[in-house]
């Protein structure tokens, strides 16, 4: 899977929006390294192996959304083997596919992924997914909660989910 970009070595230089995004003195920057990878076209709808989608019949093509994630897992280690954490942020959101993208990363997580032999979570101390609750002006459309998705179907897969808000 090639739309995989790693930009190593940014400095946050400045804090969060909650005190004003003010520049940061030298000894509070932090410096971290950067993993976009694009999300498969989960909204497209074709004949597998059109050029515009890779789906038939609105189902989600797993080959390849399984690829994206294993490029997600593999690529910040593969070209930094210092890095130790992993923050997913709302991959594939936006659709109606949010069960299909949670099951991808469970299998990933839990080492059942076809042709990757591991459980791609032990890549990795630490793994965090960033994934933004459902906003009240969404309430209204009939889309799934995408964090709600996401943490059911981790449970149900056994894997441990902790909301870090509400520590």
């Amino acid at each position: 899977f090639g739309d995989t970009l790693f930009t190593p070595k940014l400095t946050v230089a400045r804090a969060s929006q909650d005190h004003g995004f003010p520049v940061l003195f030298e000894e509070h920057r932090v410096e971290l390294s950067v993993l976009s990878v694009v999300a498969p076209d989960l909204a497209a709808v074709g004949p597998i192996g059109a050029a515009s989608s890779g789906f038939a019949d609105d189902a989600v093509d797993l080959e390849v959304l399984a690829k994206a994630v294993i490029s997600m897992f593999v690529a910040p280690v593969f070209k930094d083997a210092r890095c130790t954490t992993l923050i997913v942020g709302p991959f594939g959101a936006g659709t109606d596919h949010a069960q299909e993208v949670a099951k991808v990363f469970a299998q990933a997580l839990n080492g059942e992924l076809p042709d990757t032999g591991m459980r791609l979570g032990q890549l990795f101390h630490e793994i965090h997914f960033a994934l933004p609750p459902k906003n009240e002006a969404d309430e209204a459309e009939e889309t799934d909660d995408y964090y709600e998705v996401f943490t059911e179907v981790l449970q149900e897969q056994h894997i441990t989910c902790e909301d870090l808000n509400e520590l």
